[in-house]
C-alpha cells in the first residue's frame, strides 16, 4: 500500500492532487497519534486508506491498490469544494497559533480541523515481499497531533456553523508542539468538512 501511494502521488498525473496524513496505529506503533483515529475512521484491517472521512481502500495487491487510489482521488476531485479556506499562522518556539477563515461556496454546515504532521521519522517496518527502491523505514507525514475533535470519537472538526453561500466563519487554533518533535520537520494540514448524507466529509 505504501509503495502504491508513493507511486501514485509522485506520478505526473497525480502529483499535488492529494494530501497525505499517515496514521500509525497498529500493534502499539510508537508513532501513533494522541487520539484513536483508527477507531474514529472505522478502520478494522491494515493497511487501509481513508479518503475525505468517507470512503476507504483496503489492501488488494500493488496493481489494484494503485488503481483504487487513483479512482478515489478522481472521485474526490470530481466534486466541487463546498467552501474555501484561508489560514494565518504563527509559530513561536513550540507554540502555534492559527486563525482559520472559511467561506462557503454554497449553503451548508461546516467544521474545521488542524493536524500536525512530522517528516523524517525512522522505524523498521515489515512489508510482504514488496520489491523496488522504496524506503519503508523512513516515515513522513506522520500524524503527531489532532486538533479536530468535535465530540466523543468524532474528529470531523470544530463547529463553524451553518453558513449561507458567500458567508464566512472563523476558528482560532492554539497548539503546543511536543518537545520531542523536530519542529523544522513538522507541518500542519488544515481542512474544512461539510455535512453530507454520511456525516461530515472533507470538502477542502
Amino acid at each position: 500500500m505504501i509503495a502504491a501511494m508513493e507511486d501514485v502521488r509522485k506520478s505526473a498525473e497525480y502529483a499535488d492532487k492529494s494530501v497525505l496524513a499517515a496514521c500509525h496505529t497498529y500493534g502499539g506503533d510508537p508513532y501513533q497519534p494522541d487520539v484513536p483515529l483508527d477507531y474514529a475512521m472505522g478502520v478494522s484491517t491494515y493497511p487501509y486508506v481513508n479518503f475525505d472521512f468517507q470512503t476507504g481502500v483496503g489492501n488488494n495487491g500493488y496493481n489494484n491498490n494503485v488503481s483504487n487510489i487513483k479512482q478515489a482521488i478522481d472521485k474526490s476531485l470530481s466534486a466541487d469544494a463546498g467552501a474555501g479556506i484561508s489560514v494565518g499562522m504563527e509559530v513561536a518556539g513550540n507554540k502555534l497559533v492559527a486563525r482559520v477563515t472559511v467561506k462557503a461556496a454554497r449553503s451548508g454546515s461546516f467544521r474545521v480541523g488542524a493536524w500536525v504532521l512530522e517528516d523524517g521519522l525512522t522505524g523498521t517496518q515489515l512489508n510482504n515481499g514488496m520489491k523496488g527502491d522504496y524506503d519503508f523505514n523512513t516515515h513522513n507525514n506522520v500524524i503527531r497531533h489532532v486538533n479536530s475533535r468535535y465530540s466523543g470519537s468524532d474528529y470531523s472538526g470544530h463547529e463553524v456553523g451553518a453558513l449561507a453561500a458567500g458567508g464566512t466563519g472563523e476558528h482560532l487554533f492554539t497548539m503546543t508542539l511536543d518537545e520531542s518533535w523536530v519542529v523544522k520537520n513538522c507541518h500542519v494540514i488544515f481542512f474544512v468538512t461539510e455535512l453530507v448524507d454520511k456525516g461530515y466529509a472533507v470538502t477542502n
